[in-house]
């Protein structure tokens, strides 16, 4: 007798992550430009800052000043401080290798490091847990408000399905890595301007509204994902436009760059 597999996934004890992708076709690529001073994208000649330059240049003198004192720290010590930086990125190209190529796990040559430790957590936490049909895989998004451009790169745009009975959601989903997970809890509200950016260029493009958002953390030794209803990530998007009104006012970037 030959069995669908479709027919088997609710009986699985673990839900069945092996579906159909659905990918959304991709907005016109922008290029990326790096400066001292942050990011920003170009697009027919017109400049679309970053969503996390934006939010950086609205954090307080002491805030930068820690940031800089941890850095100083840490070269003192003989370490590298953009070591996480680059082992986040790890972690996020082999979540991004997983959905590009139909449920793969990446090859061994990959499956090293820091990055790796911390895609494993991700993948027990997350990956095996919830049923996704991804339509956006670290894509660029971008719009406009008021005369205000802006964009990023958006980790994850999915419909998700946490149980084999339950609803399907459309999700903006972020990946961060963490060095401590004891830390997830208080950084969770300071991402929560990003989504509402992000979610608000995906409903711009694409006329899609997203039902829920998920912070996904993930450290050495765990993992934690925060669902956050859109309510609350709506009532940032007021505080994520403060911070862009307020960057545009500043004129962080002058003309001449």
């Amino acid at each position: 007798m030959i069995v669908n597999k479709d027919e088997m996934i609710n009986e699985e004890i673990h839900i069945d992550p092996l579906i159909r992708a659905n990918l959304w076709e991709e907005l016109p690529r922008l290029e990326q430009v790096t400066l001292d001073s942050g990011r920003y994208y170009t697009k027919d000649d017109e400049k679309y800052y970053s969503v996390t330059t934006i939010i950086d240049a609205a954090k307080t003198v002491g805030s930068k000043n820690a940031i800089e004192a941890w850095k100083k720290a840490e070269i003192a010590d003989g370490k590298d401080p953009s070591r996480y930086s680059r082992e986040g990125e790890h972690m996020h190209s082999l979540i991004e290798y997983y959905y590009r190529n139909n449920y793969s796990y990446p090859p061994l040559e990959q499956c090293k490091g820091r990055g790796y430790t911390l895609f494993k957590q991700y993948d027990i936490g997350f990956l095996k847990n919830t049923h996704v049909i991804p339509h956006i895989i670290e894509g660029r998004l971008y719009t406009e408000v008021d005369g205000m451009k802006y964009a990023g790169t958006v980790d994850l745009v999915a419909t998700i399905q946490t149980e084999p009975e339950g609803p399907k959601r459309l999700a903006l989903i972020d990946h961060k890595s963490i060095s401590k997970m004891g830390n997830a809890s208080s950084k969770r509200k300071g991402y929560i301007a990003q989504l509402a950016a992000y979610a608000k260029a995906i409903k711009d493009k694409y006329g899609k509204t997203v039902d829920v958002c998920i912070l996904n953390f993930a450290s050495e030794k765990g993992f934690k994902s925060y669902e956050i209803e859109m309510p609350e990530v709506l009532e940032q998007w007021d505080q994520f436009y403060y911070k862009l009104e307020s960057f545009y006012r500043k004129g962080v970037f002058p003309k001449s760059e």
